[in-house]
């Protein structure tokens, strides 16, 4: 699962760690003016999120 936090807005998501979720998240994410994206590095657990946020130019 990814387990996600915008601090600021006060807001818990979680998605599952698979390309449809991964995809869902980044769009949901999208909706949101955010500054920077911070990822736990989690034994490469990680990768596909960080990757996929690479392809979309996400911070």
């Amino acid at each position: 699962m990814l387990d996600v936090c915008i601090f600021e807005l006060d807001i818990y998501l979680q998605y599952p760690n698979t390309t449809e979720g991964i995809r869902e998240l980044i769009t949901k994410l999208s909706r949101y003016n955010l500054a920077r994206i911070l990822v736990e590095a989690a034994g490469g657990y990680e990768r596909g999120l960080v990757e996929a946020c690479a392809e979309r130019n996400c911070q």
